[in-house]
């Protein structure tokens, strides 16, 4: 079960992949339009967080809303 969202400020700063909720944002592509939930992680700047696979020039959520830890990973079962 997926916990709550959380306040940003409460969110880790240490590299932790997190979930986050805000706007993505872009070198090449710009601002989107509408917050979504995207898969990041803090690079050290208080209010942004890097998309996770890119590097902190190419796509990160600027002043994201809120946060949350992610789930544990799906378990095999009957295998």
């Amino acid at each position: 079960m997926m916990s709550e969202w959380k306040p940003i400020e409460t969110a880790p700063r240490d590299g932790t992949t997190i979930l986050v909720y805000g706007y993505w944002e872009g070198e090449i592509s710009g601002k989107e339009k509408k917050p979504n939930v995207w898969l990041c992680s803090s690079q050290g700047v208080e209010n942004e967080f890097c998309l996770e696979g890119c590097d902190g020039y190419a796509a990160w959520v600027n002043n994201p809303m809120y946060w949350m830890p992610l789930p544990p990973p799906p378990t095999k079962k009957g295998m």
